[in-house]
C-alpha cells in the first residue's frame, strides 16, 4: 500500500487556496489522479475520511517523553551537554546527521531527532502544538496549528530521508517548515 500524507511543502499554493491552476503542472497531475475513480482502490490512496486531529493522551505524551530521553542521551554522550530546544541545536543535529552517528535502521533514534526538531519548531512558533493526526493512513504525532488543520510531521522529516540514504540539510528543513506554517496560517486568516 502506498502511503501518501501531504504536508504543506508538498502542495502547490494554488491548491491550498482551493483554486487549482491549469497552468501548474503539479495541479494538473493531482487533478488527473483525483479524476480516476478507481485509482484509490488500486493504490491504497484514499480521500474518503476527513482527518481527525485530537489532543495527546497519556500514551502519546509518554512516547514523546521517551523520544526526548533518547535525544537528550544522544546529545549528552556526543556533545557533553543537553539540547536547548533552540535554533542552536540545529548545528548539532546536522553534525549527528553528517557523521552518520545513527544507522538508517535505528528508526526510533532517528525519529527522536525529529521530536527535537519539532520541539525547536514549537519553541519558535507557539501557535503550534503537539497533537495526534489520524486519517485513513493511520495515526501520527504532528505539530498542528490551533483551530485549523495545518500540520507538520517533524518526527519523520529527518528519519525518512536518512533511511533512504539522503543526508538532509537540517537548517533548510527547519526553515521550510517554519515558512510552511507561516503560509498556512496566513491562508487561514484570509478565509
Amino acid at each position: 500500500m502506498i502511503r501518501i500524507r501531504p504536508i504543506l511543502s508538498d502542495i502547490p499554493l494554488c491548491l491550498l487556496r482551493k483554486v487549482p491552476s491549469l497552468t501548474c503542472l503539479p495541479c494538473i497531475l493531482i487533478l488527473s489522479l483525483l479524476s480516476v475513480g478507481t485509482a484509490h482502490s488500486q493504490t491504497g490512496f484514499s480521500l474518503e475520511k476527513e482527518p481527525v486531529i485530537r489532543d495527546l493522551n497519556w500514551l502519546n505524551n509518554n512516547f514523546l517523553s521517551q523520544q526526548r530521553e533518547r535525544y537528550i542521551n544522544l546529545f549528552t554522550s556526543r556533545f557533553g551537554k543537553r539540547p536547548t530546544k533552540s535554533r542552536r541545536d540545529l548545528f548539532f543535529l546536522q553534525q549527528l546527521v553528517d557523521k552518520k552517528v545513527l544507522r538508517k535502521e535505528d528508526t526510533l533514534e532517528l525519529q527522536s531527532l525529529g521530536v527535537l526538531l519539532g520541539d525547536i519548531i514549537l519553541k519558535e512558533q507557539p501557535r503550534l502544538s503537539w497533537m495526534v493526526y489520524e486519517d485513513d493512513l493511520g495515526k501520527s504525532h504532528a505539530l498542528c496549528a490551533l483551530k485549523n488543520k495545518y500540520c507538520l510531521f517533524p518526527i519523520t522529516m529527518l528519519s525518512r530521508r536518512i533511511e533512504r540514504g539522503v543526508t538532509p540539510d537540517v537548517s533548510a528543513i527547519y526553515d521550510n517548515a517554519l515558512q510552511d506554517v507561516e503560509d498556512g496560517l496566513a491562508l487561514d486568516v484570509k478565509r
